[in-house]
């Protein structure tokens, strides 16, 4: 497994400079914990293989499971 490199953005407030970089990771195939009201979500670009890969090594998940795969709007369900 690739090294891991922790980005910590302050919920509070994150500045744009630090959004800009953690679109950046994940675009590159990176990985993101983002916590929600009652878990943290582990999220990757749905399009990189690469991405995909990584999420089934954190999770220590068995390739034949499905991965969950959340989209803004139904028109990009298609992509």
């Amino acid at each position: 497994m690739k090294s891991v490199k922790t980005l910590i953005i302050d919920r509070s407030g994150a500045s744009p400079e630090a959004m800009l970089r953690a679109a950046e990771i994940l675009a590159g195939g990176g990985a993101a914990l983002i916590p929600t009201e009652t878990v943290y979500g582990l999220c990757a670009h749905p399009l990189r293989d690469e991405a995909a890969r990584r999420l089934y090594e954190f999770k220590g998940r068995d390739y034949g499971k499905p991965l969950q795969i959340l989209i803004s709007d139904i028109s990009v369900a298609g992509r």
